[in-house]
């Protein structure tokens, strides 16, 4: 009986010690992208107005600020916008704030980099594939 005690003890501090490190986990998450230049703070700058419109390019992989979204990113490009979103987190980011386009090393190649705002609100690295869908608007609005 005394040692059913202790190795249910050690898998009850196992299961805790388990739940606290991915508490902390999503806790930084959470706190880098409420961060000027992250999800949330891009969220609250260009907020989705009216309903989401259906998203054309779907499980995209992101960087916003310094947080990478892994698979989980949508986006549409708009006649008037780019529609990001991101576990319910969703912007309406008109052409005219796209301020530059740059490239960055990112999951060991170069990826577009989209500076979003001026001054400054956000750098949002995009896949190439995300690239090519919106790159004539972006062209068009510039010529």
């Amino acid at each position: 009986m005394n040692q059913f005690s202790f190795i249910l003890a050690l898998v009850a501090i196992s299961l805790t010690l388990a739940s606290g490190i991915v508490y902390g986990v999503i806790s930084l998450i959470r706190f880098l992208g409420n961060r000027p230049g992250g999800l949330g703070h891009l969220a609250r700058t260009y907020p989705m107005t009216g309903s989401e419109p259906e998203p054309t390019l779907t499980r995209q992989t992101l960087k916003i600020g310094a947080v990478r979204y892994r698979n989980i990113g949508k986006m549409t490009v708009g006649r008037d916008a780019l529609y990001l979103s991101v576990w319910g987190h969703a912007a309406k980011i008109p052409w005219s704030e796209i301020k530059g386009v740059g490239e960055a090393w990112f999951q060991w190649q170069k990826w577009p980099v989209l500076q979003i705002g001026d001054p400054r609100i956000a750098e949002i690295v995009i896949s190439p594939e995300a690239w090519r869908a919106m790159k004539g608007r972006i062209e068009k609005r510039e010529g």
